[in-house]
């Protein structure tokens, strides 16, 4: 914790935070960006147009562009994909995923001890 200058305290997060992000211009092709990705290995890549925060990217965001942009790709509609009903079931078998595992790495430290 420290003392800011008005009197309020504030708390030092530096040691968490990347002190220098990468960030890109918003004109920069995609393809650069991917390489940025490949050769660099950040998590995020923040946007910048001139001195502003404009967005950010992620592998994920990148990749799923890619595979909308392949010829024949179809997204599917809100329907084709179960409308509310296919939601909640895919939403329960992430949760099921993440339960399970979770279940194994504890049943792993268990044995152990």
């Amino acid at each position: 914790m420290f003392e800011r200058p008005d009197g309020s305290e504030g708390m030092e997060i530096w040691p968490w935070v990347n002190q220098t992000p990468m960030t890109v211009s918003p004109q920069l092709p995609l393809e650069i960006v991917m390489q940025l990705f490949k050769r660099m290995g950040p998590r995020v890549i923040l946007v910048e147009d001139h001195g502003s925060l404009v967005g950010l990217v992620t592998v994920k965001d990148v990749l799923r562009f890619i595979a909308m942009e392949k010829p024949g790709y179809h997204h599917p509609s809100w329907d084709e994909r179960g409308g509310l009903d296919g939601l909640l079931e895919e939403l329960w078998s992430v949760i099921r995923g993440v339960v399970d595992r979770l279940g194994e790495k504890f049943a792993g430290l268990r044995s152990r001890r």
